[in-house]
């Protein structure tokens, strides 16, 4: 599905009109500025200050004809791709690139395949001084855009901000992970959590909203660790530590009734997704019409009183990004719907989560995703058919902790990386 436009206009440099657009992807906010006929380049619009800057530095240069000189902006948390600012001889060069795996060879970035896959590069010409003033024009435009957005004018997407991260959405994973704890522990098991109330006068949403949270439990009580590895925690059981990765879908939204809903980022629609699901992992056969909220779908589940005995996921197997299977630490995948109860709240009817052991994930492939800033990378996933589902509740629960002593009472092995795992893994 095509981006969604949200703002576009036209400059005029020398001979040539750039045109200008805000577009939301459903994850981020993109600039997008073409050169009719001749290129093309989009960026998250948080990275716009540094590009600002150094266009301002660059055009100059480019004036007055001086040497070559280059500046780069690197995509946050990837050394290997940046956006890069060049000036000669009355050109400047934006382009989007990509390094190789030594960090050696960079090559101009391709677009997705959804614009077409060309080069992301633009060259603006600056060759007399209302050149110079039309790039001004250009660069205060852009910065008024960036003003727009910073200020609310222009909306970020609904799950909240620019990159893979959200403040809104990360203060809800660490609260979901926090119910989790305290429905989980008992006599047998605790369950311990990366937190960190040390924001280290961080200005990152991200860190700030996850200090609170951090800060809110450790006044009310609740043990955790400080943040100082990758994973989100631990469960510990019989001696054993069952490292564990913690996620929120974004597309599963609950199971009402035992029913699946699901949402549809890019579409913004609900829907209730048949049992068994006839086409798993395609945005086919829904049970119900799309409604562009959830209330409406499960108005339509009680109008029509659907329901299922057991809870189900809406795929036929679990999936997980090659990033999260090759932490050598991490054993345990746990993937919680949105309507998972947030702390301190503690039970939620309709919220559900899945269980699945990293040892009993296989490569399946690549995909496009959005991480960081970047919309359209492409990415190994695995995913497998071994795992639970269970209901995010006291009883789910229950059931999830008997669940993992019957597997330990099959014998334990080690996975490729030395971590204790259940010999026997059946969920169900």
């Amino acid at each position: 599905m095509a981006w969604e436009v949200v703002k576009s206009l036209n400059i005029e440099i020398g001979s040539t009109d750039y045109k200008v657009c805000v577009s939301n992807t459903g994850f981020n906010l993109l600039f997008e500025i073409y050169e009719p006929f001749f290129g093309r380049i989009f960026f998250g619009t948080n990275y716009w200050p540094e590009i600002s800057e150094a266009l301002k530095t660059l055009a100059l240069q480019s004036y007055k004809n001086q040497r070559t000189d280059q500046i780069d902006v690197y995509v946050r948390g990837d050394k290997k791709k940046k956006v890069s600012l060049s000036a000669r001889k009355n050109k400047i060069k934006i382009a989007c690139m990509q390094a190789d795996e030594h960090k050696i060879s960079w090559i101009i970035d391709s677009d997705t395949e959804k614009r077409g896959g060309n080069p992301q590069k633009i060259i603006i010409s600056i060759t007399s001084a209302k050149d110079m003033m039309q790039l001004k024009e250009f660069v205060k435009q852009l910065d008024q855009l960036y003003k727009m957005i910073e200020n609310g004018k222009i909306k970020k997407p609904e799950f909240g901000g620019y990159g893979l991260f959200y403040p809104k959405e990360m203060e809800k994973h660490d609260r979901s992970m926090l119910a989790f704890k305290v429905l989980l522990d008992d006599s047998k098991f605790s369950c311990f959590l990366r937190l960190d109330e040390n924001k280290n006068k961080s200005d990152d949403e991200v860190k700030i909203a996850r200090a609170k949270v951090a800060s809110e439990a450790r006044k009310k009580g609740l043990s955790f660790l400080e943040e100082k590895r990758g994973d989100d925690g631990f469960i510990s059981y019989n001696n054993t530590e069952i490292v564990y990765d913690w996620e929120i879908r974004r597309d599963w939204h609950g199971n009402y009734n035992n029913i699946a809903i699901r949402y549809i980022d890019r579409k913004k629609l609900y829907h209730a997704v048949e049992f068994p699901p006839p086409n798993p992992g395609k945005e086919k056969h829904p049970l119900s019409s799309d409604y562009p909220n959830l209330i409406d779908v499960i108005n339509f589940i009680k109008k029509n009183k659907l329901s299922q005995k057991d809870p189900y996921f809406i795929y036929k197997t679990l999936g997980q990004f090659a990033r999260k299977i090759n932490k050598p630490e991490i054993v345990l995948s746990i993937q919680c719907s949105q309507a998972a109860p947030v702390w301190p709240t503690l039970e939620s009817s309709d919220g559900y989560f899945v269980a699945a052991w990293h040892i009993d994930f296989k490569l399946a492939g690549t995909v496009m995703r959005t991480t960081g800033n970047n919309a359209g990378e492409r990415g190994e996933y695995y995913d497998c058919e071994n795992y639970g589902i269970f209901a995010f509740n006291r009883t789910g629960i229950k059931k999830f902790k008997d669940s993992i002593i019957k597997q330990f009472s099959g014998g334990i092995t080690k996975d490729v990386f030395g971590n204790v795992v259940p010999k026997v893994r059946k969920w169900i």
